[in-house]
């Protein structure tokens, strides 16, 4: 047993903290209404700006929405690489111009556009390096500036805002606008926008109410593509509303999308005053509680100044800002807005750095997290006026090196304006690396005391300057702002920090196939970690989407399964962890998931139907290499008789070359090739030296092969017949746990505990040929040799197990799937035939339950060795006998039912005498006082380990006793403290029953005061008499598309013959054939027989038996899927015949039948109609031969029949 420290990290890393300044961009389009879109002194010239701080040169590449390639543009500065790449450096900057003007460009959209879906306007941005991305508009009278955030922005919850507008009229109203414009990145991407204030519209789009305003707006967009809606001031003039009254729309999807809003164009005053103002937004997850503002360049009129900022409350609570200068305003409720400005909020920067000019700043704080729009102006000018959406205060946000290209294209008197902590050290450098300004650490410059670790500056752009470089040695926050006569243009160039949530993981955690298994029992305790935890500022888990009280440090320690996830505090950001699914724990007898190189279980296939295909087997170590088919899979078999513990099994037909191979090679194995493996298997009837499976794909790897007494591990080709180099008897007929050993000198088997035979001496080497791929179901690809019979599970090991942890093992397979171990005591160390757990708990003690040492079976509950078995039955259905928690439900985890307490163990086993009544005389007066008039000869003992509780003990008289007939009301489960029931037994009625399928139900709680051994009794003999044994009933597909149906008994009495029907619906039985019985016998007998003319598609088997007195009982169903059939097959029975024929076919007849003598004359016609079999009369005919004729249309078919 492993026991290691156990450490998993949450990884909440930087991988994206360069805000606008990415590696991905993506650029939505814009709106200009239709009164400006050929207007050149509105809408004229586009550029797209990029820069980078990277000295070294490297490609971006830009496509449109629909992916092609970007064309439309001149490529001013000469960077292009081919159409839509181009080389990009710090010293060679990207500045192209798009083709054509005004609205005639695709960037551009007017109203024709809006309210559809469009597949070109917006562009995608990629490049290996980060790079920031600028969109320039300038005409006649308008300048606008908008900057890509990069994977910032991208987000699925967003609250748009404006430029701030003034109230009056104007001549210009139909030139004003708002617009929100989304670009998605994903497929199916569904999106909607809301909270619109009374009286919004949007052109085009539906509204009601009074006043009329727009109802929520829902679409759908693909990877690329966009959509806008928008309106112009005249409409909203009509309405009454004021164009602020748009701020703080909300937008939503369910997947990521990006989206710019603004105004094209916007008045600043209440005059005709108009400029552009746009930009792209942030998800609502990046608002603040702490802001510093820059003012602009108008400062007239300073008690109602036209530079303002508007702030929306992204919380539904009441928001109260407080500004420095000692101002409180609030916010009432999500997406609600309050535009802000006058003396209490612009004031004169207290402190001017040396190189730098005045200007006026702002600072407040606010209770809750807003966004903040500010609109700015280039110069005194009110036509100057352009947008920014301001980044919060945080340690985070921000760049250290900006990269600013032609950063006076909107004018001559353009500034930079800077804010950073008052330690930094901030450098300004022109594109040929002379130093512009340096400014140092200095004291803060803000209005109040609410903010006392920042300053502000503003440098003032010589007119020699073209580009400007910013580096800092902390992170700062970048804007640019400038004018001429009436164009104005401002931007942000750095802000918007993000950090990706991700995972690293140490044993034993191990993440894949969108899981995480987390083995409890290779750590104690077990701890989930974030990584780097010094730089959040606090910290809270959640398990199953619910919070856990107390759980705020930065590691939590994880003691049961459940969906977990961390919320990190970044930035006064709420970062949430991906969700961690921990659905696994322990390990086959807690050998550890660290130590397992493979591991199939059946409980993959819980939930499949009887016959179902197998396509792909999941793998549950840490490797997740499942295994899929090639050609033919097996099919899952899910009847009684073929699901030891109530484990849905695959069965691999040889004649259809059905088997399994891994996606990957093992892995994991231990180099000095010691190695262990498990397999839980049941052999029918396949070749000898057949390989079962093999370890690695190649002629001369490991495998396991069927010998005549047994199983064989050989590396040698199988062409060759051997050598053998290890063995082990077993009955294959069984199933059986199959175990090997290779301690880097010799492997030896082991079935059921039992060892096998080591032989070396026929091999050059004793190294194992192991590690390739894993073929299940066969030999090496081409070999043409494959297993017939099922595997139910296989666990391989990178180390070679001691005596006692392989015995752990093997008592988790035994437990699970029902398997008697082989008590030969061969090893020393370990004592066979006992069932040891994890713990070292004898469950099942071979030495005080040796006379019970038969069907052992079992059910319990270890979590670290992955015991989760609520019921189970004898594998190899030599017993009549299953036992569940509370229930006994068509497969394990269908009980609802399971231990609370770990290590607990309800065992049992039985005699070896017979389950009937013949002669048996101990049975008497119950304590309970009921009179017992007969009793099965059969005894069983059961170990209990821990408390156990209340039991479901089910027996299955339909195996054999006829129980259509019998009143199971009469039977009683008698449980005694020793072996004799003559006295001191109690009685048991069932629960429940069945008289027609023969099954008895009854509950107890074994406990010491009433005993833990248990029979079955009758209280009345003549309705409910205990005297065939059925071990199995199977029904399978064969090459020539009939049905081969098989089936065995371990012991017969008045047996006269057994009886296959089958069915379409279950309710209609059609005989196929009759097989005479052993009348009595004790010992197994196989049968078998054909369906000739199998139905197509979904079918039914049944199996009964009749006695010589003529009574009949049903002894199993089976199901079968037939996909195609040979044409129009009939069958004729019984052949010879007598007085009756009875003619079938595998499609329905709609036609003659006829019977012809020798001599092709008609004795007997009759006409079939939508039916698949007919008797028909014979008892007129002579003895002789005859032919009979189906018609199925043009199609004939005849079949020879004898009459005696």
């Amino acid at each position: 047993m492993i026991k290691k420290a156990l450490l998993f990290a949450l990884l909440l890393w930087g991988v994206k903290s360069y805000g606008q300044y990415d590696t991905l961009h993506y650029l939505p389009p814009v709106f200009v209404s239709n009164q400006i879109k050929t207007s050149n002194n509105s809408c004229r010239d586009h550029y797209l700006i990029l820069s980078t701080n990277k000295a070294a040169s490297f490609n971006v590449t830009i496509t449109r929405g629909d992916g092609a390639l970007f064309s439309a543009y001149n490529d001013i500065n000469s960077n292009e690489v081919s159409t839509g790449v181009f080389s990009l450096s710090r010293s060679t900057p990207v500045k192209l111009k798009f083709n054509n003007r005004g609205y005639n460009t695709e960037h551009i959209v007017s109203r024709n556009s809006l309210n559809t879906v469009l597949n070109i306007g917006g562009y995608k941005l990629e490049a290996t390096q980060p790079f920031f991305a600028n969109i320039r508009h300038l005409a006649g009278a308008q300048g606008a500036s908008l900057t890509c955030k990069g994977t910032t922005a991208l987000g699925t919850n967003f609250f748009a805002g404006f430029q701030a507008a003034g109230t009056g009229t104007s001549s210009a109203d139909k030139e004003h606008s708002h617009f929100i414009a989304v670009m998605a990145t994903k497929n199916n991407t569904n999106v909607t926008l809301s909270g619109f204030n009374p009286g919004v519209t949007f052109y085009g789009q539906p509204n009601s109410g009074s006043p009329k305003t727009a109802n929520p707006i829902s679409f759908t967009l693909n990877a690329g593509q966009s959509y806008i809606v928008a309106q112009t001031k005249d409409s909203m003039t009509a309405i009454g509303i004021d164009m602020d009254e748009y701020n703080g729309i909300r937008i939503v999807s369910d997947k990521e999308i990006a989206v710019n809003s603004g105004s094209w164009t916007g008045p600043s005053n209440n005059g005709g005053s108009r400029d552009i103002g746009i930009d792209q937004l942030i998800p609502a997850k990046f608002a603040g509680t702490k802001y510093v503002l820059i003012r602009g360049k108008n400062t007239t009129n300073n008690s109602n100044s036209i530079e303002k900022f508007i702030a929306i409350a992204t919380q539904p609570d009441t928001t109260f800002i407080t500004s420095g200068a000692g101002d409180l305003d609030t916010i009432v409720g999500q997406g609600n807005y309050k535009t802000l400005t006058g003396t209490g909020y612009w004031t004169a920067a207290t402190s001017t750095p040396s190189g730098t000019i005045s200007h006026d700043n702002m600072a407040f704080t606010s209770t809750q997290p807003v966004l903040i729009y500010q609109t700015l102006f280039g110069s005194s000018n009110t036509t100057t006026s352009s947008m920014n959406l301001i980044p919060p205060l945080a340690d985070c946000i921000g760049s250290d090196s900006i990269y600013i290209h032609d950063a006076e294209q909107f004018g001559n008197n353009s500034v930079i304006t800077v804010t950073s902590p008052v330690t930094s050290t901030v450098k300004l450098q022109d594109e040929t690396g002379n130093v512009l300004v340096t400014v140092g650490p200095s004291s803060e410059n803000l209005p109040g005391t609410l903010i006392s670790d920042f300053r502000t500056f503003v440098y003032d752009i010589d007119n020699s300057v073209n580009d400007v470089f910013i580096t800092a040695d902390e992170k700062v926050t970048v804007g640019f702002l400038g004018a001429s006569s009436n164009i104005g243009g401002a931007g942000y160039m750095s802000a918007f920090s993000d950090r990706d949530v991700e995972y690293i993981t140490s044993d034993p955690l191990f993440i894949g196939n969108g899981r995480a298994r987390l083995d409890l029992c290779e750590g104690n305790p077990a701890y989930i970690s974030i990584d780097d935890p010094e730089i959040y500022s606090s910290f809270q888990w959640f398990k199953n989407n619910n919070q856990i009280i107390g759980e705020t440090n930065d590691s939590l320690q994880v003691n049961n399964a459940g969906d977990y996830k961390a919320i990190a505090s970044y930035c006064a950001l709420p970062l949430e962890s991906t969700l961690i699914s921990v659905d696994e724990f322990g390990s086959p007898g807690e050998q550890g998931f660290s130590k397992i190189s493979a591991l199939y279980e059946s409980e993959t296939f819980d939930g499949f139907l009887n016959n179902s295909n197998v396509a792909e087997w999941d793998e549950q170590s840490k490797d997740f290499n499942n295994a899929s088919l090639v050609a033919n899979g097996p099919k899952v078999k899910t009847s009684l008789y073929n699901k030891p513990g109530y484990h849905p099994v695959p069965f691999y037909n040889v004649a259809n070359g059905e088997y399994l191979k891994s996606f990957n090679p093992i892995s994991n194995l231990n180099g000095s090739n010691h190695f262990s493996f498990f397999i839980v298997l049941k052999d029918s009837n396949s070749a000898t030296s057949n390989p079962i499976i093999s370890f690695e794909n190649s002629a001369t790897g490991a495998k396991i092969l069927k010998t005549a007494t047994g199983y064989a591990f050989s590396q040698e080709p199988l062409s060759s017949g051997g050598p053998i180099n290890a063995t082990v008897d077993v009955n294959t007929a069984q199933y059986s746990i199959l175990a090997g050993v290779h301690n880097g000198s010799v492997l030896q088997l082991f079935a059921n505990g039992k060892a096998g035979l080591v032989d070396f001496g026929n091999t050059t080497s004793n190294t194992i040929d192991i590690g390739s791929h894993l073929i299940i179901g066969g030999g090496e690809e081409g070999s043409g040799k494959f297993f017939n019979g099922f595997v139910a599970e296989i666990l391989i090991i990178d180390t070679a197990l001691n005596a006692t942890d392989r015995q752990i093992v093997e008592t988790y397979y035994g437990v699970k799937y029902g398997i008697t171990f082989d008590p030969t005591n061969d090893e020393s160390g370990i004592n066979d035939g006992d069932y040891v757990s994890n713990n070292g708990s004898v469950v099942w003690d071979y030495s005080v339950n040796t006379d019970y040492h038969h069907s052992v079976s079992g059910i319990g509950l270890d979590e670290c060795g992955r015991l989760r078995q609520w019921q189970n039955k004898d594998a190899n259905n030599t017993d009549a006998v299953s036992i569940g928690l509370g229930t006994i439900a068509n497969s394990v985890g269908a009980n609802p039912n399971s231990f609370n307490v770990d290590n607990t163990y309800f065992m049992w086993g039985r005699n070896t005498l017979d389950f009937d009544s013949f002669g048996e005389t101990d049975f008497g007066n119950t304590l309970n006082g009921e009179v017992v008039e007969s009793r099965v000869a059969r005894i069983w003992k059961t170990q209990q380990t821990g408390i156990v509780g209340s039991l479901r003990v089910q027996f299955n008289l339909g195996l054999g006793n006829g129980t259509a007939i019998f009143d199971l009301a009469d039977t009683r489960l008698l449980v005694d403290t020793d072996d004799v029931f003559a006295t001191g037994a109690i009685s048991i009625a069932p629960t429940s029953y069945n008289n027609i399928t023969g099954m008895v139900n009854f509950d107890h709680n074994f406990v010491p005061a009433t005993g833990f051994y248990f029979s079955l009794g009758s209280i009345n003999k003549i309705t409910t008499p205990l005297p065939i044994t059925l071990l199995n009933f199977e029904a399978n597909l064969q090459k020539d598309k009939t049905v081969q149906c098989n089936w065995s008994s371990a012991s017969e009495s008045n047996n006269a013959y057994y009886t296959i029907e089958k069915s379409k619906d279950g309710k209609q039985w059609l005989h196929v054939s009759d097989v005479k019985g052993a009348g009595n016998s004790s010992e197994k007998i196989n049968y078998s027989t054909l369906d000739l003319n199998p139905f197509l598609g979904l079918s039914y088997y049944r199996l009964s038996q009749t006695d010589y007195d003529g009574e009949k009982r049903d002894l199993g169903i089976e199901t079968i899927v037939i996909n195609e059939l040979l044409d129009h097959s009939i069958h004729v029975f019984p052949n010879p015949a007598n007085t009756h024929v009875t003619v079938s076919s595998n499609q329905l007849i709609n036609g003659v039948v006829n019977i012809r003598s020798g001599l092709g004359q008609i004795v007997i016609q009759s006409n079939l109609s939508d039916t698949y079999s007919a008797e028909i009369d014979i008892s007129q005919l002579a003895n002789g031969v005859y032919y009979v004729e189906v018609q199925f249309g043009s199609i004939n078919r005849i079949v020879k029949l004898v009459v005696e």
